[in-house]
């Protein structure tokens, strides 16, 4: 089974594929799925009281999504595109809006704790200079190991190469 997701931000459409609601028969594990329902309920209740996704956001993308269902139908006007583009600044701003403060709190603690994987960083990005850095050449069965006489042998290697070509 296929279904197309509602847009909002990006330029197409997700698409769900495979809701699959098989039956398996009954569970092999009552007693847990008792405690997940009763896990369940609590859940959800927990998400309304503490939920901080505001109204406004579910306001656009519905907006969005009758613009979209709209635009299927018939040619976008100079209106509509005007509406719909200020529909998704609208939803962006709101979005970076309520993105700042945790933006804010991952600096911090950044600030605070440092960079726990830096030393890694450092070693792989050396390595990979190291590992790319041409300290020698050899040709015409000469070793040649002074920085402007190796760049002058790639140079010529290369443009030899690619006159060639």
């Amino acid at each position: 089974m296929q279904r197309g997701l509602a847009r909002t931000l990006l330029d197409h459409n997700d698409i769900l594929v495979g809701e699959n609601n098989e039956d398996w028969g009954p569970s092999l594990f009552p007693f847990f799925n008792a405690k997940i329902k009763v896990s369940k309920g609590r859940m959800k209740k927990w998400l309304k009281a503490n939920k901080k996704y505001p109204s406004s956001f579910k306001d656009i993308e519905v907006r969005l999504a009758v613009a979209d269902r709209k635009a299927n139908r018939e040619w976008w006007t100079e209106n509509l595109r005007k509406k719909h583009l200020s529909h998704i600044s609208k939803l962006w701003m709101d979005l970076r809006r309520e993105e700042q403060p945790w933006r804010q709190k991952s600096r911090v603690k950044w600030l605070k704790e440092g960079d726990k994987n830096s030393i890694i960083l450092h070693f792989m990005a050396n390595g990979r200079r190291r590992g790319n850095h041409i300290s020698e050449i050899s040709f015409d069965s000469t070793r040649v190991l002074d920085p402007t006489r190796v760049r002058e042998g790639v140079l010529n290697f290369f443009k030899e190469h690619f006159s060639n070509v």
